[in-house]
């Protein structure tokens, strides 16, 4: 294997799990989001064989923006809601009492963990593409706000503006639906 060759499964190894899950959040089509971040590598390495390779930290954010961009295309191509169905329930101690409990309060934690999912994506696919892309980026993640000004490509005090003003954004969008945001957030 060559060292360029090794440089991109390395760059690959590093960044395909996060930007999978930007991904995938963003689309909710696991198929989708395997497409889109494997295009996204492909156009990568289309453009750096003959260019020589910026530092990890610049290639993780040209990444993103890869990604992000595909994202818009797709976005614009293509509108879709997935709807998520409940799994199957996990088995609990022996107890057959015990178990029937564990799996009713299992099935409507999860049933709750997904209604709370789904109203925050509902909520998401409501914004503008870029409050909805650095909500993501933050606080799905973790992303510092340096690497959230790659990937957006602006400054960092622009994307401390713009992840202030899609929280607002969300948090209005909530009230509009009768929810109120916990103190402390």
């Amino acid at each position: 294997m060559s060292d360029l060759q090794e440089s991109f499964a390395r760059i690959y190894s590093a960044c395909q799990r996060d930007l999978y899950v930007y991904v995938y959040r963003s689309l909710r089509d696991e198929g989708a989001a395997q497409d889109l971040i494997q295009d996204a590598f492909v156009n990568f390495v289309r453009i750096y064989q003959t260019r020589p390779l910026p530092e990890d930290e610049q290639c993780r954010m040209y990444l993103f923006r890869i990604a992000r961009n595909m994202l818009i295309n797709h976005s614009r191509r293509f509108y879709n809601r997935q709807v998520d169905l409940v799994e199957g329930y996990e088995s609990g101690p022996a107890s057959a009492k015990a178990r029937t409990a564990d799996v009713a309060d299992g099935v409507l934690n999860r049933i709750q963990n997904q209604l709370d999912d789904r109203l925050l994506q509902e909520l998401l696919e409501g914004l503008a593409e870029d409050q909805r892309t650095v909500l993501i980026l933050r606080f799905q993640l973790d992303m510092r706000l340096e690497d959230i000004a790659g990937v957006m490509d602006v400054s960092v005090s622009t994307a401390s503006r713009l992840v202030q003003k899609a929280q607002q954004s969300l948090i209005q969008a909530g009230r509009k639906r009768g929810l109120r945001p916990e103190s402390g957030s």
